[in-house]
Formats: structure tokens, C-alpha cells, sequence
């Protein structure tokens, strides 16, 4: 609180619970199709320099009459290194900043070995206000042996008029 250093400090939370969108025939109730979300998540920015996030969630989905929940879960990871604000005498780093990010998914924890996990990093590159791009790779990799595991190279680019 009132810390230079700690310039942002986010914490943050969901909860909801309600009906998904569905038409309903006479035989099913609107608890058949319920839907519930809960969420935590947060923020740590140190001396405009480092970002440091994450967020976990759980998701219960309705799946109609006589049948049991769909239960799925999430954790995520990310961070912004500011290369600029560690070197501010270094003109050719005030434009980049390092990326990672970490994404471990299971989209229904009822089964064994469905998950997969999802790992970026990349540096970023914003040389005037309105153009950012990065290069990034990217690792999917899953919990089943059949599947097979994926990694890309990826060029993103943004444009602000």
C-alpha cells in the first residue's frame, strides 16, 4: 500500500452461477442446463519493470437431464519483462519487452489424462505508438500419449489508427 515499488496491485475475483442458454422441452427443468463459474485471480507490477499475473478457474456446466456435470478447470501464468525501464540509457531496448505465458487447461477433470498444457514465450517490439509486433513460439503439449504435442512459431502484428 502506497509502495513506489509496487506500483499495481490487482486482485480479483468471479463468481456466477445461473442457466445457459437452452431451449427446454417439457421433460427437463432449468437446472438441468446450469452453469457455474468461479474465478480468482491477480496482478503484481514491480517498479514498472515486471508484471507478474495469474488466474485460476473452475467451470461446472450443465449437461440436460440424466446426465452428470461437465467439470473443467484452468490455471494461467504471464508475465511482461520492461526491458527499458531496467536499461532506461539503452535506447535499442526501450522498445522490446519479453513475454511468457503458461496456460494448463482440462476440460473435463472427471477423465484421466485430457489436459493439455500451452507455454508461450516471445518478445514484443513496439518502435512507435500505434505499431506493436511480436514473435512468439508456442509448445501445446497433452496429457494422452496418442495425441500428438504441438509447437509453432508465430508473427503478430498490431496496427492502431
Amino acid at each position: 500500500y502506497n509502495s513506489g515499488d509496487f506500483n499495481q496491485l490487482t486482485l480479483f475475483g468471479q463468481f456466477y452461477t445461473g442457466t445457459q442458454n437452452r431451449t427446454l422441452s417439457a421433460l427437463e427443468s432449468a437446472s438441468d442446463w446450469s452453469k457455474q463459474i468461479v474465478s480468482v485471480g491477480g496482478k503484481l507490477a514491480y517498479q514498472k519493470s515486471i508484471d507478474l499475473c495469474f488466474d485460476l478457474n473452475f467451470q461446472n456446466l450443465g449437461q440436460g437431464a440424466g446426465n452428470v456435470d461437465l467439470k473443467q478447470s484452468g490455471l494461467s501464468f504471464w508475465g511482461n519483462l520492461y526491458l527499458g525501464a531496467l536499461a532506461p540509457s539503452a535506447k535499442a531496448l526501450k522498445t522490446l519487452v519479453p513475454f511468457g505465458r503458461i496456460d494448463i487447461a482440462d476440460p473435463n477433470t472427471d477423465l484421466a489424462s485430457d489436459g493439455s498444457t500451452l507455454v508461450i514465450a516471445g518478445i514484443e517490439c513496439a518502435p512507435v505508438k500505434g505499431v506493436k509486433a511480436s514473435l512468439d513460439f508456442r509448445s501445446r503439449t497433452y496429457q494422452t500419449a496418442s495425441t500428438t504435442d504441438e509447437k509453432y512459431f508465430f508473427l503478430n502484428t498490431e496496427f492502431k489508427f
